[in-house]
């Protein structure tokens, strides 16, 4: 009686190890493939969200940058009304020069210029900060006044724009290839993002 059940039992033992093997293959085979798919939907989907993700910081970065632009754009509006609102020209004194170590904002190279004496009505803008002080009072942006040197530069002759040493920029130029210069010389306007002293700005010239 116990040799038959033995014998009984593995081949139970037997067909259900096929039928489990049977069962278990297609079900392990099927749920590899779900979890493959799965997982490449997921990854397509993080994927996707990262992209609308970056886009909506790009997109909220470039309004930020073009409210900034037109501020600054406004600001000097402000200023260019200020500026003439003692005087209807700007008066060059020949006779009257100031000497700057002119040193190239790029390269921080040094050369003595100078330059002759301006004014609009009795305020002295060469050298003397009052006039930037005041727009940036007035309306919270940096502000300079550039007057042209020899080679085609651009020197600050008054500034309030603050360089990493704690100083402000007067004394530093813009050379003759920067696109600041390029546009100006032209007689055309310049708006966007320059370097100005030693570091990036939102400029408007």
């Amino acid at each position: 009686m116990i040799i038959p059940a033995f014998r009984n039992l593995r081949i139970r033992a037997k067909l259900v190890s096929v039928t489990l093997f049977l069962v278990l293959v297609p079900l392990l085979c099927v749920a590899y493939l779900s979890l493959d798919r799965f997982g490449k939907a997921l990854r397509f989907a993080a994927e996707e969200d990262l992209d609308h993700l970056v886009r909506n910081i790009y997109a909220m970065c470039k309004v930020q940058q073009e409210m900034v632009q037109n501020k600054v754009v406004s600001d000097l509006r402000v200023a260019n009304e200020l500026l003439f609102k003692t005087g209807s020209e700007i008066t060059v004194v020949e006779n009257e020069r100031i000497r700057f170590a002119a040193a190239n904002q790029f390269t921080g190279e040094t050369a003595f210029v100078s330059v002759p004496l301006w004014k609009v009505g009795n305020m002295v803008l060469t050298g003397n900060t009052r006039f930037v002080d005041e727009v940036q009072d007035l309306v919270g942006g940096t502000c300079t006044i550039f007057q042209r040197i020899e080679g085609n530069r651009l020197l600050r002759t008054s500034t309030n724009v603050i360089g990493k040493q704690g100083k402000r920029g007067t004394g530093t130029f813009i050379p003759e290839d920067s696109p600041v210069t390029q546009e100006i010389l032209a007689d055309r306007p310049y708006r966007g993002r320059a370097y100005v002293v030693d570091d990036w700005y939102i400029t408007a010239y």
